[in-house]
């Protein structure tokens, strides 16, 4: 996406967060239990199913407190080690979660589910490979795991495959008609691709499913969006804000819309609610900065600019931008310095056009300083 600050600075525009947080489905206490000793056996089952109702009532510490005394009494029940696991990675503590799911899977090499689970914990912790080859071995034991199929195909997309994520959400839906995250993941990549049509029938599948689905109207105004349906947008950003007030990407991208149709105060206001829930949104203070500098507010830019890059270094539109508000308030040193910082990172990524752009405005602003 691109948002012009004035006229002189088309190109160096707005970062729009993308929607690319697709989740990964909720993972499932498991049922069956083996053991051996009868007595231990009981009681080892007992502090199980404490466990599992302490984690569904939403008492994580106290549900780790039972599988640990399950485990205690019954060091090769492999369920408790996987429950035990998902509590550990519902609560950050990946590398617990990773240890739990290795020992479930020594004691049940042909546990499904472990394997799937400590494929989402990989891709959590940015391990891609290995959680391909965990959801690989889940599918290779259970064919029809929807589940699997879905998450792999976050996982090929986070890769860059896109064609094999299509492939994995499709054999997800052919399992599940009805799994409402691989048709919400599934119209995500064939928006990334072009196809509008096909992700909007995804979309509005989800819907049909799940009404009050705030990812669905989400995503569904970001691809009415980018087809020009402005209007359209806003009434789905509407409705997401509606079932998720505190949604902070909807506030975010239903602001650049209104900037889009010239509503500036509106954007500014959407702006300030993002940086509300999320004050370490750079891209909000990013687009609240180009949202200041077509009022004229150009102090106000500045300061939204440094703060977003003060947050995330690496936005070259940033510094483009906050150097031409600089140039607009007479700091022609800094706002040289901007350009060129943006210049050389536009380089960097491999934008030449922006690049020269960059150093086309200094020129411009330049030439004006000698007439």
């Amino acid at each position: 996406m691109q948002w012009k600050l004035l006229v002189l600075i088309i190109g160096l525009g707005s970062i729009i967060n993308l929607p690319v947080d697709a989740k990964i489905p909720s993972l499932t206490i498991a049922a069956s239990i083996n053991s051996r000793s009868p007595t231990i056996y009981n009681d080892a089952v007992s502090f199980f199913k404490k466990g599992t109702l302490r984690y569904r009532q939403g008492d994580k510490r106290g549900a780790i407190a039972d599988y640990n005394q399950a485990i205690k009494l019954n060091p090769e029940l492999a369920a408790a080690y996987y429950n035990r696991g998902i509590v550990r990675a519902d609560l950050g503590d990946n590398k617990g979660a990773l240890d739990d799911y290795d020992r479930a899977l020594k004691l049940d090499p042909d546990y499904s589910d472990a394997y799937n689970n400590r494929g989402n914990t990989r891709y959590q912790i940015g391990d891609a490979k290995g959680a391909i080859d965990d959801y690989n071995q889940a599918l290779r034991l259970n064919p029809k795991d929807a589940e699997a199929y879905n998450n792999r195909g976050i996982t090929r997309y986070s890769v860059g495959d896109t064609q094999g994520a299509i492939i994995d959400y499709d054999r997800a839906l052919q399992i599940n008609p009805r799994l409402v995250d691989a048709y919400l993941n599934r119209g995500i990549v064939r928006a990334d691709l072009g196809n509008v049509k096909e992700a909007m029938v995804d979309f509005n599948r989800v819907l049909q499913i799940s009404p009050k689905d705030s990812q669905a109207y989400y995503n569904r105004g970001l691809t009415k969006r980018e087809t020009g349906d402005m209007k359209g947008a806003i009434q789905d950003y509407n409705q997401a804000l509606r079932i998720n007030p505190n949604f902070v990407d909807a506030y975010n991208n239903r602001g650049t819309t209104h900037l889009r149709m010239g509503d500036t105060k509106a954007a500014i206001a959407d702006f300030n609610q993002a940086i509300q829930r999320n004050p370490k949104l750079a891209e909000a203070y990013y687009n609240r900065g180009t949202a200041r500098s077509n009022l004229g507010n150009q102090q106000g830019a500045i300061n939204d600019f440094s703060k977003a890059l003060q947050i995330d270094p690496n936005l070259p539109q940033a510094y483009g931008n906050r150097g031409v508000a600089r140039f607009q308030l007479g700091d022609k040193k800094s706002a040289v310095a901007d350009l060129q910082k943006a210049a050389q990172m536009f380089q960097e990524l491999g934008l030449t056009d922006e690049a020269k752009h960059a150093l086309e405005v200094i020129k411009r602003f330049g030439s004006r300083g000698r007439e």
